[in-house]
């Protein structure tokens, strides 16, 4: 299942993981459950419901991984279930906020929501933004260049 995963063949990668038993075998030794890779693998087949369910399931066995957190809140946004999803980014960067798949997902939808302060202070108080890889980092600071430009913003000064 994991080398289809690698291949990005998510039918035979859902077709190997509906074979396994998650009753015995529910997370691997990474501590990353089981079922998230099948949600994975239906999410990318466009089957979001499904996928939900499996990442709810994941979810269950280890409440605590930020990825399963992070795709179960793509699940809930995909469905326009926005409140539900930036409940579930806020929880995902508060676990760690050095993990950007999360804060972008966030950043994204408070954007799309036009919620500008909420996405300026979300940039302005990541680590990502000084810290982070150069690719996010950058991304952050475009953001964070283009919400000031936009004088949508208030900056309080020190």
């Amino acid at each position: 299942a994991l080398e289809h995963r690698m291949e990005q063949d998510w039918l035979m990668s859902e077709k190997h993981l509906n074979k396994v038993n998650t009753f015995f075998y529910p997370i691997e030794p990474s501590t990353t459950p089981v079922l998230w890779y099948r949600g994975i693998a239906q999410f990318q087949q466009g089957k979001v419901d499904d996928a939900l369910d499996d990442f709810k399931s994941a979810h269950k066995v280890n409440p605590y991984h930020v990825h399963v957190i992070n795709n179960m809140a793509t699940c809930y946004a995909k469905k326009g279930e926005l409140n539900k999803a930036i409940e579930l980014y806020i929880e995902a960067v508060d676990r760690n906020g050095q993990f950007p798949d999360a804060l972008e997902n966030l950043l994204a939808v408070y954007l799309y929501q036009e919620e500008y302060q909420l996405a300026f202070d979300l940039i302005n108080n990541s680590p990502l933004i000084e810290n982070g890889p150069g690719d996010i980092e950058a991304r952050l600071i475009r953001a964070r260049k283009k919400l000031i430009r936009s004088g949508k913003i208030k900056i309080e000064k020190p």
